[in-house]
């Protein structure tokens, strides 16, 4: 998978088309290769897999585990394998929750906040009139900064989207969220308390309720209705890399995430 590399204005698009901003399909071999884009296993960490799967007797196991493992906090990878030697039952329930990070991360049609059609006309007091009223104002914002276009493409129509999907927020008790552990909780066994706090800092910053997501502008984005939907099953993703002098543009690198589909993957690296 090739990191892709742009320039995004305001977060908005800018007038150059989409295939101007995403050029470099694939790395230059004399580029340096970036190891947080990449994730080459370390020595260290290809020996702690390589114990965990002699503990699964070369068991496979499924993707969205796999790739917590080859993500996962060399510390937290170490206690993890060190416990699974002496008992295999916080193994399993790791293995058996992350079965449900994918489909918690993805954000459901009914999520859907708005669309060209429905940003006609702006609500004139809209910050004044509850919960609805002031998601209306927030679209009416995000469109405008993003001039009414897909960030990704600079076309429109466009939707606008949620970064971080409010479901994690606000859950409903789905059959998903019924079946398996929440969300944040199963980050605690891959990542360190410190990165966690780190994360939850961007995204729970209300001081009156500390559980509920940031919802304002900067949590929204304007894409096309494909890109939009995509984004919603995360086949693809976008790294903010740094923001022009005046704060007007904002560069990201693409990633397609491509789907593994419903088979196993080993933690062997062999």
């Amino acid at each position: 998978m090739s990191p892709n590399q742009g320039k995004i204005d305001a977060l908005g698009g800018n007038d150059h088309g989409f295939m101007n901003r995403h050029r470099k399909l694939f790395p230059d071999k004399r580029e340096v290769i970036n190891e947080e884009d990449y994730n080459p296993p370390s020595k260290r960490g290809t020996y702690l897999l390589g114990r965990l799967n002699t503990v699964l007797n070369n068991r496979p196991v499924p993707a969205s585990f796999g790739a917590a493992l080859l993500l996962s906090d060399m510390e937290m990878l170490e206690k993890m394998v060190i416990g699974a030697e002496k008992s295999t039952f916080l193994l399993e329930f790791c293995i058996h929750g992350c079965m449900a990070l994918p489909l918690l991360w993805k954000q459901c049609r009914s999520e859907q906040r708005a669309t060209t059609a429905q940003l006609a006309h702006p609500p004139a007091d809209a910050e004044a009139h509850g919960t609805l009223r002031q998601e209306q104002w927030y679209n009416h914002q995000t469109s405008e900064r993003d001039r009414g276009k897909c960030v990704v493409r600079s076309v429109a129509p466009m939707q606008i989207v949620e970064i971080y999907p409010r479901s994690l927020s606000q859950p409903k008790l789905s059959r998903q969220a019924k079946a398996y552990p929440p969300f944040w909780d199963m980050l605690k066994y891959f990542w360190t308390p410190k990165r966690i706090a780190e994360w939850r800092q961007q995204i729970f910053s209300y001081r009156r309720s500390p559980m509920q997501a940031l919802d304002n502008l900067s949590n929204l984005m304007c894409l096309s209705a494909n890109l939009k939907q995509m984004w919603a099953l995360g086949i693809f993703a976008l790294k903010p890399l740094a923001y022009s002098e005046d704060r007007t543009q904002l560069e990201v690198q693409f990633f397609w995430q491509p789907r593994p589909g419903h088979r196993s993957i080993s933690t062997s690296h062999s």
